[in-house]
């Protein structure tokens, strides 16, 4: 499961959040690590969107569709999530989660691929 985490200023306490508390704010700067883990932040705000590893499984973000500078300074409008799950003869389960982010400046689609054995 990805996770949104509020960390507000100070990254030594945190607290779990749904997805959709990002619709209404406004990021200075929103990043991502090119592995599985976004950062969105401003002055008073800080999230971490990420997914931490159990064993025997592996998740990664496979695609950004989009420009992720479309969601700086400037309100979210959308936060919606959607998940495909199944089998086949490679791997035991797969997932996979999409992530939809807009703005008035445009979308940005987030595709995560897990597998698990």
């Amino acid at each position: 499961m990805i996770e949104l985490i509020y960390t507000g200023t100070d990254n030594h306490n945190y607290d779990y959040v749904p997805f959709e508390e990002l619709i209404g704010q406004q990021f200075d700067k929103v990043v991502s690590d090119q592995i599985s883990v976004l950062f969105f932040q401003n002055d008073q705000l800080k999230y971490v969107f990420a997914h931490w590893q159990d064993c025997c499984e592996q998740v990664v973000l496979e695609d950004v569709v989009g420009e992720l500078k479309c969601l700086e300074n400037t309100p979210i409008l959308k936060a919606e999530t959607s998940e495909h799950t199944g089998n086949s003869n490679d791997i035991d389960s797969f997932t996979w989660t999409f992530y939809k982010l807009a703005t008035v400046k445009g979308w940005v689609d987030l595709r995560f691929y897990g597998t698990s054995n």
